[in-house]
């Protein structure tokens, strides 16, 4: 999935905004400091993970 690096908030300081997707539309993933920090600007990821009735649960990421 395509993403980009956008401004933290108070519930999570570091984030990115999945974009391209009409399934994921408006999605944000909050990351720790350290992951934010090893990807770049904006570019792709692979999410692996599951949905449930609460949105999408991620068991992992990588770039």
């Amino acid at each position: 999935m395509a993403f980009k690096k956008i401004d933290g908030k108070k519930h999570c300081r570091h984030r990115i905004e999945i974009i391209e997707t009409r399934e994921f539309e408006d999605t944000y993933l909050c990351l720790s400091k350290q992951e934010l920090d090893k990807l770049p600007e904006k570019g792709y990821v692979t999410i692996v993970g599951s949905r449930s009735q609460f949105g999408l649960l991620i068991d992992r990421f990588s770039k």
